[in-house]
């Protein structure tokens, strides 16, 4: 998940699903639209929430490939 901020709410962290993101506008204001077709008007730039989306795949990219390089780790929930 990552945390961006409804623009009428800019100190309430919104969790967004970063796989349920279809589209990210710039219109003058952010909207981001999610599969479903919620949208959310948000205080990021759209450049900033684009980049915390490619931030969170490389994490778990990252992840990913620490597990596959050393299998003696198991991930415990």
């Amino acid at each position: 998940m990552i945390a961006v901020h409804r623009l009428t709410h800019p100190n309430d962290d919104l969790y967004l699903n970063p796989d349920q993101v279809q589209m990210i506008e710039g219109t003058p204001d952010t909207v981001v639209t999610l599969t479903n077709g919620s949208k959310f008007i948000l205080a990021e730039r759209p450049e900033h929430v684009a980049d915390l989306v490619r931030q969170w795949r490389a994490s778990i990219l990252a992840e990913a490939s620490l597990v596959r390089a050393r299998p003696d780790l198991r991930i415990v929930e």
